[in-house]
């Protein structure tokens, strides 16, 4: 049957799509694709539908053996990539032939990789998502032996591949103020935007914690706040002054102050930051952040126009007598009509 056995698996490879929607106020997290423009970009390059699943890579990625002849798709942070020993390119299409051997190893640019299959991978739905939310148990939890199953024998008529994103660069993220940003003091609040912050070690799907020089930040109130909603992108600032920016997997409630909150449209922007990134925040106004989601589906939807056709050196096809390169036979010693 169709599809990868998985031989390895490194911490933090789920299954990812957009996630739920309609459930926080039962107390379950949305979860979905820390960055969904890297999500979008294999269901581009497959003609898969937006909402099918993908494997997400935190950082680093596995070891899968394919059962037969099949195309898969990667995007995302890039990571290195081989079949059967042999690299090959990051965010294109890639064809895998029967017991062909596929490692995705570490990142190197970002953090979150994505490994797709024709028709999206075939899983439980739970509350309308198949994306795994491991505190909770939701969804397929993943170990090695398990099999990713297509939901499409589909295949593209020509490989194909996508230039690396410019959000991959950018060193800017924009913020703006939430309903508890009052109960800081205003010299904190100048402060997050004239300050330099470094993404921490302490990072997973739930938050992404800062590090930063200067004097601690703390809300008037301190701790004594009623616990309410929260959505991913809120920056918390804990009793100590450590700042968490919530992300995909984020509690639906809780009690630390928020100064302020990443905007939807850049929040795959900070995902992508590896430890060590060294980045600025920009205060807007909310008729921009909902300009810049605007122009971030705009992005999303002129994607197609960016799709390229992979040159492919035949000398590096691992697969290449499963071709067929000539479409017909003759013997040589026909006789010609002048």
């Amino acid at each position: 049957m169709n599809g990868l056995e998985i031989l390895e698996l490194s911490p933090g490879v789920t299954i990812q799509d957009r996630g739920r929607s309609g459930f926080r106020r039962f107390g379950v997290t949305g979860g979905g694709a820390m960055d969904k423009f890297g999500l979008a970009e294999g269901q581009l390059l497959l003609h898969n539908d937006a909402d099918d699943a993908a494997l997400e890579m935190f950082a680093v990625g596995g070891v899968f053996r394919s059962e037969d002849r099949m195309t898969i798709a990667t995007s995302g942070a890039e990571m290195e990539i081989s079949v059967n020993g042999r690299p090959v390119r990051w965010r294109s299409t890639i064809e895998l032939a029967r017991e062909d051997l596929l490692e995705i190893g570490r990142a190197t640019v970002g953090v979150f990789g994505y490994l797709h299959l024709p028709g999206g991978i075939d899983g439980p739905v739970v509350l309308g998502s198949r994306s795994t939310h491991e505190p909770s148990g939701l969804g397929w939890i993943l170990e090695p032996g398990d099999r990713l199953r297509p939901n499409s024998a589909r295949r593209p008529h020509q490989q194909q591949q996508l230039p690396t994103p410019k959000y991959f660069s950018g060193r800017t993220i924009r913020i703006m103020d939430g309903p508890q940003s009052h109960l800081f003091r205003e010299q904190d609040r100048r402060a997050i935007v004239s300050t330099e912050f470094t993404v921490s070690g302490k990072r997973n799907r739930m938050g992404i914690g800062l590090d930063f020089e200067g004097g601690p930040i703390a809300a008037h109130a301190g701790l004594a706040i009623a616990s309410d909603a929260i959505v991913p992108g809120d920056i918390q600032v804990s009793g100590d002054g450590l700042v968490t920016v919530l992300m995909a997997d984020s509690q639906p409630m809780g009690g630390y102050p928020r100064i302020a909150s990443v905007i939807t449209a850049d929040q795959h922007v900070l995902a992508q930051f590896p430890p060590g990134t060294v980045f600025r925040m920009e205060r807007i106004e909310p008729k921009e952040a909902v300009e810049a989601l605007a122009q971030l589906e705009d992005q999303l939807s002129s994607l197609a126009g960016e799709v390229e056709p992979v040159a492919r050196d035949t000398a590096s096809m691992t697969n290449l007598l499963s071709y067929s390169m000539i479409s017909g036979v003759v013997k040589g010693d026909e006789e010609h009509e002048d």
